[in-house]
């Protein structure tokens, strides 16, 4: 348990930037109900992103799911993480269960119990993963 907070202090410390705007909603059921043009930063037990984001995406939750693009980088923890859609930065992502299906831009790393880079998905960077059962069928063209 130590080891999983300092990774998700870690991650979270990679992805601290000094930002003008952002939007930060919390709650048990979390829906973005528009587009948003900032950064997001959303803590929820039930988290869903169907709206698109222009900026980067900070999740914590224990089921979250990512149904629309994402402009930059996206950073999640959670007990369960599916990302359906297109990243146009990086993904940090620990839980215990993840799978991308979507198109990653730039690097992925992901810790967790079952990871799942599925056969639709492809990444345009480095893949970085540690986990009990790993799968790993998409695309990956590092450069």
């Amino acid at each position: 348990m130590k080891r999983f907070s300092i990774l998700i202090l870690a991650l979270f410390l990679c992805t601290a930037t000094s930002a003008s705007a952002y939007t930060a909603l919390s709650g048990t059921d979390i829906s973005l109900k528009n587009p948003v043009s900032d950064d997001v930063y959303v803590a929820g037990s039930e988290v869903n992103i169907d709206q698109p984001v222009s900026g980067d995406l900070t999740v914590f939750g224990g089921t979250v799911h990512v149904y629309e693009d994402v402009s930059g980088d996206v950073l999640v923890a959670g007990g369960r993480v599916v990302i359906h859609s297109n990243v146009g930065g990086d993904v940090r992502v620990a839980a215990g269960m993840v799978t991308i299906s979507g198109n990653v831009k730039g690097d992925l790393i992901m810790a967790g119990s079952i990871l799942d880079l599925s056969r639709t998905a492809t990444v345009g960077g480095s893949v970085m993963v540690h986990g009990g059962m790993v799968t790993l069928e998409g695309n990956v063209s590092e450069h």
